[in-house]
């Protein structure tokens, strides 16, 4: 919903004042990769679809980030590498 959503329901770009994302998967493709994969049944349309790190320019909020340190390395890694996207977009757009 932050990076396409409020396009589809025709809401303004700053219709979400802010967001708290907690332990989040920015990208499926792993699972589509991963043992999951036997009972996870993406095609390559829904993992563009719904891995909403492809879609960081569509973000028009400030975010938090969280996960918790119990989490699996790839809930972590995912986190961490989708914060560095969204900083890295941020700095391109204030450039």
């Amino acid at each position: 919903m932050l990076t396409r959503g409020w396009r589809e329901e025709r809401l303004p770009p700053d219709a979400f004042k802010g967001a708290v994302l907690l332990s989040g998967m920015y990208d499926l493709a792993p699972v589509a990769l991963s043992k999951r994969s036997s009972y996870v049944k993406f095609t390559p349309a829904m993992i563009e679809q719904l891995s909403g790190g492809r879609y960081i320019a569509g973000l028009h909020a400030p975010l938090v980030l969280a996960y918790g340190t119990c989490e699996t390395p790839e809930f972590q890694r995912q986190t961490r590498d989708f914060a560095a996207a969204v900083k890295a977009a941020a700095s391109r757009s204030n450039s």
